[in-house]
């Protein structure tokens, strides 16, 4: 993350951003504040503006598009699991699994908590007790707004945001307000059965674009490489002494295992012997398909069961797929197998056997003989199954067509352009620029967790960086993951993010497999590649005293893709933050929590009144219409959803529902579109809430 603090070359850039609208701006006075200057660093250098107006053209969406087959895995490597011309229709079971609330305990679907342009907006019973307080972990705080939260507790207004200064330019200013608590998503009452459902540690982050990710959530724990069984790749493979998975109850769970049939002729006359065997799976660029294997099997977010005991209900034990939920005739995926009254008129049985090649599902055995504890082979495979399915389902969900696209296209004279006019247009210049946005936030997508990584991946360059950190975090070099970050959001504590270790204990991070690797020439439990010729400081210089550098990982979380960032409100991986202008408010006064792995560029950048207008403006442009009216790819079934409890005059709760019409692939009426987190609050005070 090579530092793009820029002196001299703003007002060249804004004349060059803003010469294709022909626009003037005003630029108000600076606030009456007085700026500490920062340490300069050696990687701090000025960027010219031709430079930045280069990265700008290298946001097109049209050249990401072009590299689509190198983000996620080629035919080629799709061959032994997919029959040949049966893409859509996995794409058309992944769909329907994704939104199925049969596959969850309570009628939970993984769609629960990825319903609104890819993410989760519900603001009753959603809060989550994050580190606890003082002696109770666990246990949610007073709101700002005076509520005791619970599973009733709606959010309002007023709650916003969780941390609040005096001075909201300066971090260092007195607290007025602070909670740990945390915006998670509603999940399963599995584990406590006639209790209110569990909530998640952590914000919902959008499934759209998603493809892009080399590694997936918050804290990069689903691989690139998909194994079929779980969301960790080779990582349970690369130690024979790993410990094995539990159950909720504590219980080891044996080890999950595919299952395949092999065919083959025992000498050269005699006839052929089939023989099903134990498998592992390896297949690259694969991240979506990790991650589709986390929630489903987790007793917080949506059921208590194994894969292989999914696999039995989805494929025996339920009447058809979506059953109860209603299919549009014109849904641009599963119309042509709707059923006429609800759900699909195919089995996910069916679907399975025609996506995928029979040497994954047609059981040599017998199922007579199979015992009451024994799988049926298409059981076991399910998860494999429902990984691929679901990622090349989440492959088609692509937002390029946002008011910023044809910016870019205006910048590079190509027909059809159309620039951003007014605070858009400015705000664009301030993100590149003064804002230093563009650090975290380039390329097409928007963020240097996505293709950036699989640039390095497939051009075998770092895929950790250098960093000099500042004065008060003792001025050394440390090494981190690119594109993971600690922004101060939270004291690092609260929650290690990619500083954590997975269930087989090892580091998720590459940071600290690869400096214990310099130090003693260890091996790495992932496959990546580190080319200190790419290191934005010390290019080309190895390390000669790795004892020297230390991991600066802990609290650092993936910097997520902005576009339709209008929509996926709350903010952050806590989803303390309501509004686009709280996140613009958060990173002008450096963070809100200063500790010694926060990413050096997270400093004060005093931007006025109309720098930030503007780019609360410009980040609204990102905002592709036929995610706001679900047009496809974007359309999906009907879905019930738990919203919150509300309380009864004896104490005890009774669950609220909201019902998501199905949407076909021509989307909403135009009334009925998605309005954002902010504005759901806002129509709740207009409903009687309080602010």
């Amino acid at each position: 993350m090579a530092s793009r603090t820029t002196i001299g070359a703003g007002v060249l850039l804004v004349a060059s951003l803003l010469a294709v609208t022909g626009m003037h701006v005003e630029r108000a006075p600076a606030a009456d504040l007085t700026p500490v200057a920062p340490a300069v660093h050696e990687e701090e250098v000025p960027t010219p503006a031709a430079e930045i107006l280069g990265l700008a053209k290298q946001m097109d969406f049209a050249e990401v598009r072009k590299q689509l087959p190198q983000v996620q895995p080629t035919d080629g490597q799709l061959a032994d699991l997919l029959k040949p011309g049966q893409r859509q229709t996995a794409i058309a079971l992944g769909k329907a699994l994704f939104w199925d609330r049969q596959l969850g305990s309570d009628g939970q679907a993984c769609a629960s908590c990825h319903f609104h342009a890819g993410t989760d907006t519900r603001t009753r019973g959603q809060l989550n007790g994050g580190a606890g307080n003082g002696s109770q972990p666990g246990s949610l705080d007073p709101t700002r707004s005076g509520g005791l939260g619970g599973p009733a507790y709606a959010l309002k207004v007023g709650d916003f945001p969780f941390h609040v200064v005096k001075d909201p330019a300066r971090t260092d200013s007195e607290v007025l307000f602070d909670t740990n608590d945390v915006v998670g998503s509603q999940g399963t009452a599995c584990l406590n059965p006639g209790h209110s459902r569990a909530t998640t540690g952590r914000n919902a982050p959008t499934v759209i674009n998603a493809v892009f990710q080399f590694r997936s959530f918050w804290d990069g724990r689903a691989n690139n490489h998909f194994n079929g069984v779980n969301p960790f790749g080779q990582r349970e493979l690369a130690d024979p002494n790993a410990s094995p998975e539990s159950n909720p109850d504590g219980t080891v769970r044996p080890r999950h295992q595919l299952m395949r049939v092999f065919t083959e002729r025992i000498g050269k006359t005699g006839s052929p012997a089939v023989t099903l065997r134990a498998v592992s799976l390896d297949l690259p660029s694969a991240a979506l398909a990790s991650q589709a294997l986390g929630p489903p099997v987790n007793s917080a977010e949506m059921s208590c069961q194994s894969w292989p005991e999914l696999g039995r209900k989805m494929i025996s034990r339920i009447p058809r797929p979506l059953y109860t939920q209603r299919v549009d005739r014109n849904d641009g995926v599963l119309g042509v197998f709707r059923h006429p009254t609800d759900g699909l008129r195919v089995t996910y049985r069916e679907l399975i056997q025609r996506a995928f090649r029979d040497h994954w599902w047609r059981d040599p055995r017998d199922p007579k003989t199979l015992k009451a504890s024994e799988f049926a082979m298409i059981e076991n495979n399910f998860s494999m199954f429902f990984g691929i399915a679901v990622m090349l389902y989440e492959a088609t969900l692509i937002s390029d067509q946002s008011p910023f696209d044809k910016h870019i296209d205006a910048l590079k004279n190509k027909p059809g352009g159309k620039p951003l006019d007014g605070l858009a247009a400015f705000g664009f210049s301030v993100f590149m620029d003064r804002g230093k946005c563009v650090d975290c936030h380039r390329g097409p997508e928007l963020t240097v967790s996505g293709l950036e990584s699989f640039k390095a991946d497939r051009e075998h360059r770092e895929q950790v960086e250098l960093m000099r950190m500042h004065e008060m975090q003792q001025g050394d070099t440390a090494m981190y993951d690119s594109g993971f970050y600690n922004l101060g959001v939270r004291p690092t504590a609260e929650d290690l993010g990619i500083g954590l270790n997975d269930p087989f204990g090892h580091p998720l991070s590459f940071t600290k497999q690869y400096l214990p690797h310099l130090k003693t020439g260890q091996g790495t439990v992932d496959l990546f590649t580190v080319d200190p010729c790419g290191f934005a400081i010390q290019p080309c210089e190895s390390i000669e005293r790795p004892d020297l550098v230390r991991a600066a990982v802990n609290g650092s979380f993936k910097t997520p893709s902005l576009r339709n960032v209008e929509l996926t409100g709350p903010y952050m991986h806590t989803g303390g933050l309501s509004t686009l202008r709280q996140v613009v408010e958060f990173y002008d006064r450096g963070g809100d929590f200063l500790n010694a792995e926060q990413a050096p560029e997270i400093t004060p950048l005093w931007l006025n009144e109309v720098d930030k207008n503007a780019l609360v403006a410009f980040l609204k442009s990102l905002t592709d219409e036929r995610v706001r009216c679900e047009q496809a790819p974007f359309d999906h079934p009907s879905l019930t959803i738990p919203d919150g409890y509300s309380r009864n005059s004896d104490g005890t709760y009774r669950e609220l529902t909201r019902q998501l019409p199905a949407v076909g692939k021509t989307g909403r009426s135009k009334s009925a579109c998605l309005k954002s987190f902010e504005e759901q609050l806002q129509l709740s005070v207009g409903k009687g809430g309080k602010s």
